[in-house]
């Protein structure tokens, strides 16, 4: 669906390894997230459910591939308002079925065409220099050379703007601009196709409902107690859990489109030929493979999610048997008693012993989480 915040202690967003959620995080405000991230107005979750206020995903929002850079990422999950007065701008997506528009070439490097137009106008003054120091001859040559110059330049400049890699058959060579950040924001629905999906629009209803565990999931990872204070990999987790969300999205963009296909060419009353039938009994086989393989990620997400719970509870037993354990002595006080005894140590330290092997358990998991799947998701029947 890069970015990835994680919670901290106090609600803050620590932004790490160069990705960030987009959530409570360091960039605008905006509405739609990468791996179905940020919160709706109404705090619906689309599905019959209601997002809860500390959620970092949510399933109806856009799932952007967080390897996209940031600008494309924020981009690519508008609308955006970039003030109080100004307009909505929506992006031009594409459905992730759809067959991708024509691209425009990208833009060229303007070098050339500001070093031409820098000699024009050396040109075009020391003309004027020259007519008056010497005489309108050498002011003429000067001055037609200038405006060639100039006119070249201009031609170069307008070249580069449309991508073209050279002008005048090859005489004068353009070169590839060194930042194409705003050619690829502006054509970011088209050039990233199938790089973002649109899960309300590109997820059938079963694939829906799969989505939702997914980011269920999630979310319950991120509310972990165990993750905000970095009793865990944290780190690892804020690049893990968006990343395995995007892949799960795009495997269920896979997995709709073919099956739309499927419905498409043979609906359920147009399978009486034994050949048909077979053809689309493999196909389905096959398909169930690549769900399998989605499950499986998910499966990873939900196990993670409940070591952390674990984790979350061991913690929380350990501290509350530290805070029972400054009672003793009172009660000691009240019963007069002097012995000794080093039972409380004791199961001080086992508690302790049971909260490092669940945590050790939740650390086991981060890292199974970008374990590869056997089967890859493909696309469209074959």
């Amino acid at each position: 669906m890069g970015f990835v915040a994680v919670p901290a202690i106090g609600g803050d967003v620590l932004d790490m390894s160069g990705y960030n959620t987009g959530v409570r995080g360091n960039q605008p405000p905006y509405t739609g997230a990468a791996s179905g991230s940020t919160h709706d107005d109404g705090r619906s979750d689309g599905f019959g459910g209601a997002a809860r206020d500390d959620d970092e995903f949510n399933a109806t929002a856009i799932a952007v591939d967080p390897q996209l850079s940031r600008a494309v990422r924020y981009e690519l999950r508008g609308p955006h308002v970039p003030t109080l007065q100004g307009p909505v701008r929506v992006p031009e997506l594409v459905r992730f079925r759809d067959a991708c528009p024509p691209v425009p070439r990208p833009p060229r490097s303007q070098a050339p065409a500001a070093v031409l137009l820098t000699i024009a106008g050396v040109l075009v003054v020391a003309s004027i220099v020259a007519g008056i120091a010497v005489g309108p001859a050498l002011f003429g040559i000067l001055a037609v050379l200038g405006l060639a110059t100039g006119g070249v330049g201009l031609a170069a400049r307008h070249a580069a703007r449309d991508g073209q890699p050279a002008i005048f058959g090859g005489l004068l060579c353009l070169p590839e601009t060194a930042d194409l950040t705003r050619y690829e924001v502006a054509n970011a629905g088209r050039l990233f196709h199938r790089r973002y999906a649109q899960p309300r629009i590109d997820l059938d209803d079963a694939a829906l409902t799969t989505w939702q565990r997914a980011v269920d999931a999630a979310n319950r990872v991120y509310r972990s107690q165990s993750l905000r204070d970095r009793a865990v990999d944290a780190d690892r987790v804020t690049v893990e859990v968006p990343e395995q969300l995007w892949r799960i999205a795009e495997g269920l963009a896979k997995i709709s489109d073919a099956r739309f296909d499927l419905r498409r060419i043979a609906p359920e009353t147009d399978r009486s030929h034994p050949a048909v039938e077979s053809k689309v009994r493999d196909q389905e086989r096959l398909l169930a493979r690549g769900i399998g393989a989605v499950d499986r990620r998910i499966g990873r997400l939900e196990t993670l999610a409940a070591r952390l719970d674990a984790a979350d509870a061991a913690r929380q037993g350990e501290a509350v048997l530290r805070e029972l354990v400054q009672v003793d002595p009172k009660i000691r006080d009240v019963l007069a008693s002097t012995d000794y005894t080093t039972s409380d140590s004791e199961l001080a330290a086992s508690v302790q012993l049971d909260v490092e092997s669940v945590i050790a358990m939740a650390n086991q998991a981060i890292r199974e989480l970008s374990i590869s799947d056997d089967h890859p998701v493909t696309g469209g029947p074959a």
